[in-house]
């Protein structure tokens, strides 16, 4: 962590021969000072060495050995997490890891729910698609029984301390002593049994890390009796290709699957046309939902091939919500018992605190990519810098993992769990990458509501219509109590009135209950003889369901492919809008039975080949291929990477890869409203004189030094404080009192609080999450906010040329502009820094630096210290391949 978070001071003089001090080799071969190789235990045919950060380098002489290699790895290194996933994906988390674990459980099990039979029925799919399906099923398998035999080894007393690379430096005395507590859980297990607060779980946390000569022995002993309560806890159940599926099912779900909300949508359609009256009502939304802005950057220059998510000009069968009628869908407790009691079997005992709220965190895309073609580098070979961001936790999220063997051999970083395959690396000779894309996969119909015993409905019965049969709402119930309801047409998400007639809205994505098509084209991934070009890479990454952008380098060639199992709908259907469920609304060629659907032709989405260079930060993917939500407008991050790349190989210059990191990570301190909103917002300030108050004139002051100094949140090398700490306080003052001195008058009351549920308004790193009151300390940053609406409204009052302008005025004339923003400034001046940057248990108020910084959730006994903020993904690579086969 060190090395990652120095790069953020010392970006600025990064040179090709100082790369190796901030990012670590991802050779083949294992670097020196790893350890092994070392035999799988009951194998002959695959053998695991480590690196010295303890990576593994799994080497196979069969597939089998190398598939079963890879699972005994993550068993090793990810047992826990991989079984608190699991938990999580079967709604039982509460009962694995404490109450605590309710709330994300809440959040995130409703859009992935399935049974066990739905996961059995995708093995059975995929073991019958033909001979790949048969290979895939084969590897997982072995897989699983790789970890399986870990689980069976770490079983045995004090064995989890054997297999560490470094036990050998544990004396006798401390091998005897923690022989005596007769251990069978793997250390990561401790942390969940032991309250987080005990002096033991520090020492146990050294242990995890092989810090055998620190360890306070005296700490471990005081509290034997505690750890000796591990002796009653269950034994590892073990894992089972179903428990695959549903690690797939949460990748997809959580990372993979944009769209939905269209209900929210209409909800902010309905409140704009009651404040503007019909026709400017729909103008106004449209303009808020930035569906097709012709000023957002896109990844693929030039137009979609086939524009994909456009609403059509006279939709049919849209229904929308009664004013003031819609509700969320509560999740329900079922039969399991109350998900708010915190309930425990088998013995097992957990600290409510065991782990904290949220700990994987909304869905985010803080992923990003940098390609550059051969035309525009020194070498004359493409340059890439990417990598996906799935926030912070110790253990990581994502496992890094070596594989060879044959049909198989890639470097890379793969979703523990999900099986053996490497989903972003490198091979050979080639790289690949990705970041989450937004185009929506998830629609959202309209079903009549009735009661199964024919008394009237209302917004509380039990059934809907489906072709004048009144069906029961099909419950599906987890482990801690929770439930969602499904019809034919998805899960039940809201319940309103359209037209005074009582109605569910219900959501369905096309890759539910069929994560596991995407397996195929990861598997290609990793094959090096069915990846020996870019066309291949296009064909692999067609086969993944999920909505992705992903992207390719070799020595001599980029590309570029939007994924996602795009639905097919009628040509008078809106795809961001509720939509009434019935036969002519279907998708085309969709089994209602299984959910199988026929995507978009693989040739028809956004991808090309040599295109002079790529970016993505989650923006666009390309011209007419709509977002499945709010916030593709004029401003958004992905900006701040396509500005600095355009700069660097502006007139004909050549770049190398320093070059390519440095642009990378100043976008990565760069502060999003500071950079591409204060300029203007400057202006419209200077556009008058007189009336500035004193303390006013000093933080305009302020803001004028930061934007000079390319309006950064970063500290020099070693400090805890911003260089511009007082500019930075008055933006994330500003800010939220600007946007809505600007916009709520104008939209009044009804639409600005409908806009703000589809997109929030600010999104700085210390920006609490929707409902919370402090810092969420997790790296990722302006991705959502209302960064377009002041942009476009800005720019109008000053006279500024723009295109695709609001069809509403907010901020008025200049003059009435210059006052708001002055007023409001001056709000923003006075307010403390204590009510700007509250304190937590890290951090005391007021602190800017503390509370923008990146904390690590801790998924077992390892600690790791937070380090400063910094916009950038978890993971990265800097590839530049100097030939290819």
């Amino acid at each position: 962590m060190a090395a990652y978070d120095a790069l953020r001071t010392n970006y600025q003089n990064l040179t090709n021969e100082k790369i190796g001090e901030f990012m670590n080799s991802s050779s083949f071969a294992v670097p020196q000072g790893g350890t092994g190789p070392v035999p799988v235990p009951g194998r002959d045919d695959v053998t695991i060495a480590r690196d010295a950060r303890g990576v593994p380098y799994i080497k196979g002489t069969t597939r089998d050995g190398a598939t079963f290699g890879s699972g005994y790895a993550a068993g090793q290194d990810r047992l826990f997490m991989m079984d608190l996933l699991r938990n999580m994906v079967n709604g039982s988390a509460v009962q694995f890891a404490g109450s605590v674990a309710g709330d994300f459980q809440k959040e995130l099990w409703p859009k992935i729910a399935e049974t066990v039979e739905d996961r059995d029925r995708q093995i059975e799919r995929l073991r019958n698609s033909g001979p790949d399906g048969v290979k895939i099923v084969r590897d997982l398998q072995n897989y699983v029984d790789g970890i399986n035999r870990y689980i069976k080894d770490a079983s045995r007393s004090s064995a989890y301390l054997k297999n560490l690379s470094t036990a050998k430096d544990l004396s006798a005395g401390d091998r005897a002593f923690i022989d005596s507590l007769k251990l069978d859980l793997p250390a990561d297990y401790w942390g969940k049994l032991l309250e987080p607060g005990t002096a033991v779980v520090g020492e146990l946390s050294k242990l995890l890390q092989g810090q055998f000569s620190s360890i306070d022995l005296g700490k471990l002993i005081a509290n034997a009796p505690k750890l000796l309560e591990v002796l009653r806890a269950p034994e590892i159940r073990p894992f089972t290709l179903n428990d695959v599926v549903g690690a797939a099912t949460l990748l997809g779900g959580q990372f993979g699957a944009a769209g939905g909300g269209q209900a929210l949508a209409a909800v902010a359609k309905v409140a704009a046309e009651l404040k503007y009256g019909k026709e400017q009502g729909s103008k106004v939304w449209d303009s808020l939902r930035s569906a097709n802005d012709p000023e957002t950057t896109v990844t693929q220059h030039g137009p979609a091939k086939v524009p994909y998510g456009v609403s059509p000009k006279d939709p049919q069968h849209v229904a929308m919500p009664d004013p003031g009628s819609l509700q969320e869908e509560p999740v329900e407790a079922g039969s399991g018992g109350s998900a708010s009691t915190g309930a425990r079997t088998g013995g097992a005992s957990s600290s409510p605190e065991a782990l904290p709220k949220n700990y994987l965190g909304r869905a985010k895309g803080m992923s990003n990519a940098l390609v550059v073609s051969g035309t525009h580098t020194k070498s004359g070979s493409p340059i890439a810098l990417f990598g996906p961001q799935t926030a912070y936790f110790a253990p990581e999220i994502l496992m890094l993992q070596d594989i060879q063997g044959p049909g198989i051999s890639a470097h890379g970083v793969m979703f523990p769990g999900t099986g053996p395959y490497v989903q972003i690396g490198r091979g050979p000779d080639y790289s690949w990458s990705a970041t989450s894309s937004h185009q929506s996969i998830i629609d959202t119909y309209t079903v009549k509501l009735c009661n199964v015993d024919g008394s009237p409905a209302s917004k509380e019965s039990d059934g809907y219509l489906d072709g004048g049969k009144c069906e029961k709402l099909d419950p599906v119930e987890s482990a801690d109590g929770l439930r969602v309801l499904r019809t034919k047409y998805g899960i039940v998400r809201q319940r309103a009135t359209v037209e005074r007639v009582p109605v569910a809205y219900t959501e369905l994505r096309s890759t539910y209950r069929n994560e596991m098509q995407a397996v195929s084209g990861f598997m290609r991934f990793n094959d090096p003889e069915q990846m020996k070009g870019p066309e291949d890479f296009q064909k692999a990454a067609s086969e993944i369901g999920f909505t992705f952008n992903w992207f390719y380098a070799d020595s001599k060639h980029t590309a570029y492919y939007n994924s996602g199992l795009q639905p097919v709908r009628a040509a008078n259907v809106d795809p961001n809008l509720p939509i009434w469920a019935r036969p002519d609304t279907e998708w085309r060629n969709w089994d209602p039975k299984t959910n199988v659907v026929q995507g978009m032709p693989s040739e028809q989405h956004p991808a090309s080949i040599d295109q002079d260079y790529y970016i993505s930060w989650n923006n666009k993917s390309a011209e007419g291929q709509v977002s499945g939500g709010f916030g593709g407008g004029s401003v958004h991050r992905g900006d701040l990477l396509d500005r600095r790349v355009k700069d660097l190989i502006a007139n004909g210059r050549k770049i190398d890869r320093a070059d390519l990191a440095k642009a990378m990570e100043d976008a990565a301190v760069a502060d999003l409203r500071g950079e591409m909103i204060l300029p203007n917002l400057l202006q419209v300030i200077d556009s008058g004189s007189g009336g500035v108050d004193p303390a006013v004139k000093k933080g305009l002051d302020d803001l004028r030094r930061w934007k000079e100094h390319g309006a950064k949140r970063n500290t020099m090398p070693g400090a805890k404080i911003y260089i511009d700490d007082r500019a930075i306080k008055i933006m994330d003052a500003w800010w939220p009192r600007l946007v809505d001195a600007m916009f709520r008058p104008g939209m009044g009351d009804e639409l600005y609080a409908a806009t703000q549920r589809n997109l929030q308004i600010d999104e700085a790193p210390s920006t609490p999450v929707p409902g919370g009151k402090t810092a969420p300390h997790r790296g990722s940053a302006f991705e959502y906010g209302w960064w377009s609406y002041v942009d476009k409204d800005l720019r109008a009052t000053l006279g500024q040329q723009v295109n695709g302008p609001m069809p509403a005025s907010f901020c008025g004339t200049l003059e009435n502009c210059r006052g708001t923003l002055l007023r409001t400034l001056k709000e923003a001046v006075d307010t403390p820094s204590s009510e700007v940057y509250p304190g937590d248990d890290e951090c005391k108020a007021g602190d800017a630096w503390c509370a923008d910084k990146i904390r690590f959730t801790p998924m077992g006994a390892a600690l790791v210290p937070s380090i400063g903020w910094q916009n950038r993904p978890t993971y990265q690579q800097l590839v530049e391949f100097p030939k290819h086969r």
